[in-house]
């Protein structure tokens, strides 16, 4: 029996759908500064960009097989990325907000705001299930 089968399995389908696709989205915006980078001839400054683009891409996937695989250091991982997204994109909406007085657009808050928050909720709601459990076995 998976460890994550006592919580609610629901809840760590939907997060891992959600990596699953920031790694995907991650990965296609390393191969984007990949072909833009060629194009312009500065593959040398854009290096660092593609190097975090595919390392996070790398750990958004290798966290959602974890996920999927009910390992607890797969939803520590991605808690941490998730907040560090999550911290990103409220500095985004605050600096567009403050400096073009508007909010970004809807794929900039759903990507940066809304999808990191989902996985953090239901990271958190899963984890409170999961703790709680062994005190209901215990109890009956």
């Amino acid at each position: 029996m998976r460890k994550h089968d006592k919580a609610d399995p629901g809840a760590l389908d939907v997060v891992w759908a959600i990596v699953l696709i920031q790694g995907a989205i991650t990965i296609l915006t390393g191969v984007e500064a990949v072909i833009g980078s060629l194009a312009m001839g500065v593959i040398v400054p854009a290096a660092p960009i593609i190097l975090l683009s595919f390392g996070g891409g790398a750990l958004a996937l290798a966290s959602a097989r974890g996920i999927r695989r009910g390992r607890s250091w797969a939803r520590r991982v991605t808690r941490i990325a998730e907040y560090l997204v999550l911290a990103s994109g409220i500095l985004t909406v605050l600096g567009s907000v403050l400096l073009d007085r508007r909010l970004p657009g809807v794929t900039s808050l759903s990507v940066s705001v809304i999808a990191p928050l989902t996985v953090i909720v239901l990271l958190r709601r899963n984890i409170a299930s999961f703790t709680s459990a062994p005190a209901e076995l215990v109890a009956s």
